[in-house]
C-alpha cells in the first residue's frame, strides 16, 4: 500500500473500455473543456487546469454521495459517534480487532483535525476535509504526521528508502519506488526529511503534465491536438477515473 493509498477502502473507478471506447470518451464537449482558449490545441497549463477541474467535480460529487448516505441535510453536522456507528458495523473479526481499533483511533484524530470550529461535529465542508485532507491546507500537517506514524519505524522524523518501501503503508520496492524516492530526496542525503516527505504526500495525483504532453505530442510542438489525444486514449482517459486515495472508507 503506497502513501497516497493510506486508507485504501476507497472507490476506484477502473477503466475497462477498449481503445475504441476510449476514443469515444473524448467527445466534442469534453475536448472543449480541455481546450480552454478554443484554439484547437491544449497546452500544459490547459491540461493541468482541466484535470484539476475534473478532479474537483469528482471529489465534490463523492462528498455529496457519502453525506447523503449518512442521511444528513445541508445544514446538519456529523459527529464521530454517528460516523463510527455507520462505518464500523457489527463485531470485528478477532483476528483483525487490533487493526480495526488502530484505524478507529487514527480516524478519530483526523476527524478532530477536520473540525475547524472544534464544535464536535463536521459540516459538509469539514467532512470533505476528513475524506480528502490533501485538498485542505489546514489538514496538511496532520496528514504528514499520519504518514510518518505509518512509515517512520525508528521515529527519527525522516524516512530511509527501506522505510519508504517497508510495512503496510510503504511503496512496493523496485525501480519505480527508487526513482520516486530519489526525486523526492531533494538534498540527496538518502533520507526524506519532513519537508521532502510533505512535498511527496501533497504532490499532484495526476503526475507530471510535462510527461503526459511529451508522450502524446507526436509533432513535438509542445501542445496537444484532439487527434493526438484520441490516438492514445490509454494515457489520458484513465486519469479522468483515477481514485484519489484519501477517502477513509467507502463501504456505504
Amino acid at each position: 500500500m503506497g502513501v497516497r493509498q493510506r486508507y485504501l477502502l476507497v472507490v476506484l473507478f477502473v477503466l475497462t473500455a477498449s481503445a475504441a471506447a476510449g476514443r469515444h470518451a473524448f467527445t466534442k464537449e469534453l475536448w472543449s473543456r480541455m481546450d480552454g482558449d478554443g484554439d484547437s490545441l491544449v497546452t500544459k497549463d490547459e491540461l493541468k487546469t482541466f484535470l484539476a477541474g475534473e478532479e474537483e467535480k469528482r471529489l465534490q460529487a463523492e462528498t455529496e454521495r457519502q453525506w447523503r448516505v449518512h442521511r444528513l441535510g445541508p445544514r446538519d453536522k456529523l459527529t464521530f459517534a454517528q460516523y463510527e456507528k455507520r462505518v464500523y458495523k457489527g463485531e470485528p473479526d478477532p483476528a483483525h480487532l487490533e487493526r480495526v481499533e488502530k484505524m478507529k483511533q487514527e480516524e478519530r484524530r483526523r476527524f478532530a483535525a477536520s473540525d475547524k470550529d472544534q464544535d464536535g461535529g463536521l459540516n459538509k465542508e469539514e467532512f470533505r476535509a476528513f475524506l480528502y485532507p490533501r485538498e485542505h491546507a489546514h489538514m496538511h500537517d496532520h496528514l504528514l504526521q499520519e504518514t510518518l506514524e505509518g512509515m517512520d519505524t525508528d521515529g527519527d522524523g525522516a524516512l530511509t528508502y527501506d522505510e519508504f518501501t517497508g510495512g503496510p503503508h510503504g511503496m512496493k520496492p523496485g525501480s519505480e519506488a527508487r526513482q520516486l524516492f530519489k526525486k523526492s530526496d531533494e538534498d540527496g542525503n538518502e533520507l526524506l526529511s519532513r519537508d521532502e516527505l510533505k512535498h511527496y504526500v501533497l504532490a499532484s495525483v495526476f503526475g507530471d503534465e510535462d510527461s503526459i504532453v511529451s508522450t502524446l505530442d507526436r509533432n513535438k510542438d509542445g501542445k496537444l491536438s484532439r487527434s493526438e489525444v484520441a490516438a492514445h486514449p490509454d494515457v489520458l482517459t484513465p486519469l479522468l477515473y483515477k481514485g484519489h486515495g484519501d477517502v477513509v472508507h467507502d463501504e456505504f
